[in-house]
């Protein structure tokens, strides 16, 4: 019991807000600490101790865990006997002793920028191998199992990318002088690695690493709203906070996942998601500050009419370096540190999504992956709503416009993001929508997106909104964007110049004014 005490008190010692907030009355019992306050009620959190070995007890790590996480993380807070409790957040010990009957490899003790010859290459495929029992993270799972023959293309698709950033990063393009990892999130009892890229499914993948670690079989990840994900996100036991060699075998043992997007789409998104649609918190901090640099006459702008030329100019002056919405992929992951068992692209979304799925063992039909089109619909329509239209923000936009402007913008993102067709204009009783519900725009929404058939029609006006933006750049804007995610275009094989190409001969059709209709016909009848 002397080494738990220890280890306790140095723990306590490291978290100084625990003794000013509360008086710690600790109650021992078997290998569990539980603290109350000084009501006597509780416990505020509880304190855990494992034994790694059951003949060792230094191989044992202390839990932090707050009362409100308790619940959510599926952990009794009555005292447990050792033998019955299973452990959710086992981190690999700093050595491996020898009783152990698979010894690991002493990792390297420093992270060095790998070049081809350097990084860990990905172990050959095992045939007719099968999946051995989820083990703990000291000993490495089996990384990658066995493909159908029918998924033939997608590991030499996956395989494709995975060299071109090796190759790139081999040429010195995207490499940093120390690896990112502050916002990386793990789930060490399933061996995964999760780098969040905004604009690029992020919210999506939040759900599933929240599912996958707190439910139990997994379920859909859109049966998690998106504020307990976010909140989940920040808990401890998802954050990377090893450190030299110890991050070095977490990684080693992983399977490590990236999803990226072409940088001009994902600077459009950001647009489109930030800016034109009702959001008051990113008019204050990214539409008035660009309209106040960028605008001759700006007036009173409260930020909610800034122009996509305005917005590139701001984050190309200063956003782009530390803001997650807009920083280049490779300044975000550290691709060139850190060798991504998973490079997914959102053009091949539901492939990858798939292909990861075989890694991590789990059902696709558990998670629903046959639905999937379905869900992100339905949640892009509930998401966009339930946002713009809650009390918080529809009384903050309403400073800057009406409530027919606010429904008009909604309805408008939708019919950039390809869900609404250009051909359904907004024609609602402006009396009707003052006294609207936003459980009732959601059900009309939904009517215009069953109306909504034409798939090729829809993806051509998504791209037309796309074009018609970046067609207001000037050549020296185009340039600059293209320096600044040249290592993005490179790493992750997208072309900087298709996009200028098809520039030269754009026709407006007033994608991006809200305000008027969206008149797509003489590019329809183009493209026939």
């Amino acid at each position: 019991m002397l080494p738990l005490l220890k280890r306790l008190v140095r723990a306590i010692r490291t978290k100084p807000k625990f003794i000013v907030r509360y008086l710690a009355v600790m109650v021992v019992c078997g290998l569990g600490v539980k603290v109350y306050n000084s009501s006597g009620q509780g416990p505020v959190f509880y304190v855990e101790f494992v034994k790694r070995h059951p003949d060792d007890i230094q191989h044992g790590e202390l839990t932090f865990v707050k009362d409100d996480q308790l619940e959510n993380m599926k952990m009794e807070t009555k005292t447990r006997p050792y033998e019955n409790h299973v452990k959710t957040t086992e981190i690999p010990p700093l050595t491996t002793k020898s009783r152990q009957t698979t010894k690991t490899p002493h990792p390297t003790t420093k992270l060095k920028p790998p070049n081809v010859n350097q990084r860990t290459t990905q172990p050959q495929r095992p045939k007719n191998v099968p999946h051995p029992p989820m083990k703990q993270l000291t000993q490495a799972p089996n990384k990658t199992p066995p493909p159908a023959k029918t998924d033939a293309d997608v590991w030499e698709s996956m395989s494709s990318r995975r060299k071109l950033v090796e190759q790139t990063c081999a040429r010195g393009v995207g490499v940093l002088r120390e690896p990112v990892i502050n916002h990386t999130l793990v789930s060490r009892m399933h061996h995964f690695i999760y780098c969040p890229v905004e604009k690029t499914a992020s919210t999506f993948w939040r759900r599933f690493l929240y599912q996958l670690e707190f439910t139990d079989p997994m379920q859909s990840p859109f049966d998690v709203s998106v504020k307990t994900a976010y909140d989940a996100m920040t808990l401890h036991r998802l954050q990377v906070f090893e450190k030299k060699s110890r991050l070095q075998l977490l990684l080693d043992l992983s399977t490590k996942l990236l999803f990226v997007r072409d940088p001009y789409s994902r600077i459009f998104s950001a647009y489109v998601d930030k800016l034109l649609a009702p959001n008051p918190v990113f008019w204050e901090t990214w539409g008035v500050p660009s309209v106040r640099l960028y605008r001759n006459n700006c007036g009173s702008s409260c930020g909610d009419d800034v122009t996509f030329s305005e917005f590139v100019s701001y984050t190309l002056d200063h956003e782009w370096g530390y803001e997650p919405h807009v920083m280049p992929i490779f300044r975000l992951c550290s691709p060139c540190w850190v060798n991504y068992t998973i490079v997914g692209k959102m053009e091949t979304f539901r492939r990858d999504t798939r292909h990861l799925l075989t890694y991590l063992q789990l059902n696709e039909s558990r998670l629903g992956l046959e639905r999937l089109h379905d869900d992100v619909v339905r949640d892009a329509v509930e998401d966009s709503v339930n946002d713009a239209m809650s009390e918080a923000w529809l009384n903050s936009s309403l400073k800057c416009t009406d409530k027919i402007g606010v429904a008009k913008r909604i309805w408008r993102k939708l019919q950039i993001r390809g869900l609404i067709s250009w051909r359904r204009n907004f024609d609602l009783d402006p009396k009707y929508v003052e006294t609207m519900q936003g459980e009732d725009y959601i059900n009309i929404l939904k009517q215009s997106l069953g109306a909504s058939t034409d798939v090729q029609e829809l993806a051509l006006q998504k791209e037309q909104a796309k074009l018609e933006a970046f067609s207001t750049l000037t050549h020296g804007q185009i340039s600059k964007l293209q320096e600044i995610y040249m290592p993005d275009f490179k790493l992750f094989g997208y072309d900087e110049e298709t996009l200028v190409d098809q520039l030269k001969n754009i026709q407006n059709t007033n994608a991006l004014d809200w305000t008027k209709s969206w008149d797509m016909e003489k590019v329809i009848s183009k493209n026939r």
